[in-house]
């Protein structure tokens, strides 16, 4: 239930995870207008210690704003909610941090995979670059490859046997060709 919110945890508790808590947001949204939700989709904690959640806010059963909210506080406060990138709208499928440099990729009904961006604590956020990952595959998965490289895969509903996955070796500028990985669990 996208409503809800776990507590992140903290270094000064020995009891690391908290009793669930309601997302005022998420929960206050839903109270208003069930058909129109807001889903916490992804989220990430900064080098500095800000936690970002990418919100979605849905109209009619299909997605029409993205964006972020931020927390300094561990959860407790949060800020408003703010749009993505103008006009952008797309599914937060997977996020990664590595150092200073936050990274979401969003599955995007207008263009295939996308790669967002931000430098500066999640404050702001960029689009830094399109996926070679063809537009039949669905989801998403972002990971930091030991070597610092970005990986990003993604499933196609046709061939639950291979992963799909694009490497970037410059932070995500650009993307090698796309290829394919067996599975042996699907």
């Amino acid at each position: 239930d996208h409503r809800y919110l776990h507590s992140f945890p903290t270094r000064s508790s020995s009891d690391l995870w908290k009793k669930c808590q309601k997302f005022g947001y998420s929960y206050e949204a839903y109270q208003q207008d069930p058909g129109r939700p807001a889903w916490v989709e992804e989220g990430l904690v900064t080098k500095s210690g800000t936690v970002v959640l990418f919100v979605t806010h849905f109209e009619d059963g299909r997605r029409a704003k993205s964006g972020f909210m931020r927390s300094l506080g561990n959860g407790s406060t949060w800020t408003d909610f703010e749009p993505l990138d103008r006009e952008f709208v797309g599914y937060p499928a997977a996020a990664a941090v590595s150092g200073g440099t936050n990274y979401v990729l969003f599955d995007s009904a207008a263009c295939p995979h996308v790669l967002y961006v931000g430098t500066d604590g999640g404050r702001t956020w960029r689009k830094r670059s399109t996926l070679t990952l063809e537009n039949s595959k669905w989801y998403g998965a972002l990971c930091i490859m030991a070597d610092g490289r970005l990986l990003a895969g993604a499933y196609a509903t046709d061939d639950e046997n291979h992963l799909y996955y694009c490497i970037s070796a410059d932070e995500g500028h650009t993307w090698s060709e796309q290829k394919r990985a067996y599975l042996d669990k699907k």
